[in-house]
């Protein structure tokens, strides 16, 4: 009878009665206060937001069949990470994957860079920078002199080697390459040498890239011999700086003579005349061999 006149009373005052729950107390609905201690502390969240109790609430509003742990919830990911064709932004993780998951001609990252699979052998990829890294001279002075000699190769072998984590480091691995003549001028390429980071050749350039039958028969234009393999594969050869689009990149097979060095241009014609070995803003595309 109490409750029902407390009704009436609130009905007369034109307000809302408050709702009564079933064990006789009361909760307000419009702008009536209820202590603390009559009702459990509550989150008012949108509708469409769900709110997850912790396990001692009495109270869930999620769907029966669901039920969330934050305690026991682990998060996994696959053990196998499949890497995209091309990538803009080196990865976290500076580990290329296994060997038998790579792919030639597919982007990896290692040691803050990306790497274009050219090769998988042995255990080892041989990696070429996916873009061109820097820009500097093939030699520091000029000179007549060869791959071996080439303040370049120092620089290569030693900072820039130098500027990976030793975990990295440790999987570079030496690679003994061989520097031939100038297929073309006959220019002396110099001795074999042992390097962990390199250049490519002419003839690595045209063996990964694509061979068109030119590096063995120098095309001829109105009779004249040309300097330079330009054919469907120019597009591959092309590389890019991060914001000055393509680049001229150096080669390590000398030029038409000993102080000329060999090199792609932007437009990824392969040059066998080349660039004087001074000139300071041709591309660097280091190549290495990694562990895998």
């Amino acid at each position: 009878m109490f409750v029902l006149s407390l009704a009436l009373i609130f009905t007369a005052c034109g307000e809302s009665a408050p709702e009564i729950s079933n064990d006789g107390t009361t909760t307000p609905i419009d702008n009536v206060t209820t202590p603390p201690t009559k009702t459990p502390e509550m989150t008012t969240t949108p509708q469409e937001t769900t709110t997850i109790p912790t396990e001692t609430d009495a109270i869930t509003t999620t769907p029966p069949e669901i039920t969330t742990s934050p305690s026991t919830t682990t998060t996994t990911t696959s053990a196998t990470t499949t890497l995209p064709a091309t990538t803009t932004t080196p990865a976290a993780t500076t580990t290329p994957p296994p060997a038998q998951i790579l792919k030639a001609g597919e982007v990896v990252p290692f040691g803050g860079y990306d790497w274009r699979v050219l090769e998988i052998r042995d255990g080892k990829a041989l990696l070429l920078s996916d873009r061109v890294l820097e820009r500097g001279a093939y030699n520091d002075s000029l000179g007549d002199l060869t791959w071996a000699d080439c303040s370049l190769r120092k620089y290569l072998n030693n900072e820039f080697f130098n500027s990976f984590s030793a975990e990295d480091r440790a999987r570079i691995t030496e690679t003994t390459l061989s520097n031939n003549d100038n297929a073309w001028y006959e220019t002396a390429g110099g001795s074999v040498t042992t390097d962990k980071i390199f250049l490519l050749s002419i003839e690595e350039v045209v063996k990964y890239f694509g061979d068109s039958g030119q590096l063995a028969n120098q095309p001829t234009d109105n009779g004249w011999p040309v300097w330079q393999i330009d054919d469907r594969y120019n597009n591959a050869r092309v590389a890019v700086e991060n914001i000055r689009g393509a680049s001229d990149w150096w080669l390590r097979s000398p030029g038409i003579q000993t102080d000329y060095a060999a090199f792609v241009d932007k437009n990824g014609y392969i040059d066998f005349m080349g660039h004087g070995i001074v000139v300071g803003n041709i591309g660097v595309r280091p190549a290495l061999w990694v562990e895998v």
